[in-house]
């Protein structure tokens, strides 16, 4: 029986030129996500959970791609990223903004790159890369690998783009007068935009989230190199450990003070 896919939803590929990971870094090593949406209109989506899985700070993890091993098919455990997210200063729970919102158009390609390389080292001779190092820990030289994406993942929140917020519109496209152009451009802008990054968005029901189905094979690789290894980190003293308490009292002082200067000026314009 063949499933039939209902409009809206988005397909995901994953994709990868690249035939071996070099387990020691010295040769970069990609992979890449594609999305592309199948519906009538635009749409606006919040990619800012942890289980978005093709957003690269997400798709290493143990959210994202599924890497198993192609001989045995035993899956390759992942490391896991637990956020630490301040929740008294930190505005709404799922603020829409340039980090978490994600504009697709019908039929037009998002190519996400995962890079399993960093782009910044550390350790004493500055060639450790801990991003290789936690992506690659379950990986065994010359052992080959089958990636692929999850699959029942669904878009917790969504909605059909507006008119304003639709990419590469042109002026001949604005069917609109010259004169109210720029009054509604910024009455819609606050209705949609600025409520929801002040506000946050909800998750919606579970038949109305967007579905996101896999398509294709996956990826096939194989690992060479020698797997990188933690560098052993010396103990830091009392006196360090005395200064990092009072320099994180401090920091915590002046948000708190930020905090309250701003609840303040708040409470000043509404009196006005």
């Amino acid at each position: 029986m063949q499933f039939t896919k209902s409009e809206p939803y988005i397909a995901a590929v994953l994709g990868g030129a690249q035939t071996e990971l070099d387990l020691s870094g010295d040769q970069p090593f990609n992979l890449s996500i594609t999305l592309t949406l199948h519906a009538k209109a635009p749409i606006i989506c919040y990619i800012g959970e942890d289980d978005t899985f093709f957003v690269p700070r997400n798709a290493l993890y143990d959210a994202g791609i599924i890497f198993k091993d192609d001989q045995t098919k035993q899956q390759i455990p992942s490391c896991h990223i637990d956020i630490c997210r301040l929740t008294e200063f930190s505005g709404p729970e799922r603020p829409l903004n340039e980090h978490t919102r994600l504009y697709m158009q019908p039929e037009k390609p998002v190519v996400f790159d995962i890079r399993f390389n960093s782009t910044q080292k550390m350790g004493g001779d500055g060639n450790f890369d801990s991003k290789l190092c936690m992506a690659t820990s379950g990986f065994r030289t010359g052992c080959t690998y089958h990636a692929s994406l999850p699959n029942d993942r669904k878009i917790s929140w969504w909605r059909w783009a507006s008119f304003w917020e639709a990419e590469g519109q042109g002026q001949e496209d604005l069917v609109v007068m010259a004169g109210i152009r720029s009054g509604t451009r910024s009455v819609v802008g606050w209705w949609t935009g600025d409520k929801e990054r002040r506000r946050g968005v909800p998750v919606l029901s579970e038949d109305n989230k967007l579905p996101i189905y896999i398509e294709g094979d996956g990826v096939v690789f194989s690992c060479v190199g020698e797997p990188m290894k933690w560098p052993v980190w010396p103990l830091p003293d009392d006196d360090y450990q005395r200064r990092m308490a009072e320099e994180g009292r401090e920091r915590m002082a002046k948000r708190e003070k930020a905090y309250t200067d701003a609840m303040n000026a708040a409470r000043a314009r509404q009196a006005a």
